[in-house]
């Protein structure tokens, strides 16, 4: 049976987009074959429609603003393309001179851009509106490691719902006996605090891409 790609399937692209380090090089190329296909068009490439969005995304990494709403409504519109521009955006940021001798880790824009790109991908999930595709990204996002007390026996995730009590939106619904410890410790001493009575702690849905 031939397994579908990031090129021909949007809902791969979204898994391979979503948790790249669960696949191997030859997928995740793939997925920037995906996006560079908007690109090319009766057979042509279409380098300055490449640039002009380039700027446009790297421009927009740098606004607070932008990267907030991109959490609601999607900056770019296709996972493949996304991740095209924020991989470019990255490496042209690396290349500046200015950051030439600076550690990664310690340049702002990078986090910025990261940021954008995650909350871009959020939004896209949510809009994509598959239940099924975003509660298998959970489980390995929050799945405890070989470490951790050993795996779960039962799903990590065991259903995404809406919760009027805890603000708009979908939350992800995960028992603590299955959590990592990384995910218990996103919640802050509020939301320990109110639902420390609770069997199973929510997380919102556009927490999904951070690991």
């Amino acid at each position: 049976m031939t397994q579908s790609t990031p090129v021909e399937d949007e809902r791969t692209a979204y898994r391979v987009a979503t948790l790249p380090l669960e696949y191997g090089t030859t997928r995740i190329n793939q997925l920037f074959t995906r996006g560079y296909n908007r690109y090319i068009v009766d057979g042509e490439d279409q380098p300055e429609d490449l640039l002009n969005d380039l700027e446009r995304f790297g421009t927009a990494a740098f606004k607070e603003d932008v990267r907030a709403n991109a959490a609601e409504e999607p900056f770019v519109d296709e996972p493949g393309t996304l991740a095209v521009l924020a991989t470019l955006s990255a490496i042209c940021v690396k290349a500046h001179p200015k950051f030439e001798h600076v550690p990664p880790r310690k340049v702002q824009v990078l986090y910025d851009i990261r940021e954008l790109y995650v909350n871009n991908l959020a939004s896209l999930l949510r809009e994509f509106g598959d239940g099924g595709l975003q509660q298998d990204i959970a489980e390995v996002l929050y799945a405890k490691g070989p470490g951790e007390d050993g795996p779960h026996p039962g799903r990590v995730c065991t259903g995404i719902k809406e919760m009027p009590e805890f603000g708009e939106g979908l939350y992800l619904e995960i028992p603590m006996a299955a959590a990592s410890r990384e995910c218990l410790v996103h919640a802050d001493t509020e939301t320990r605090r109110s639902r420390r009575t609770a069997h199973s702690r929510q997380e919102q849905l556009p927490l999904c891409a951070r690991r």
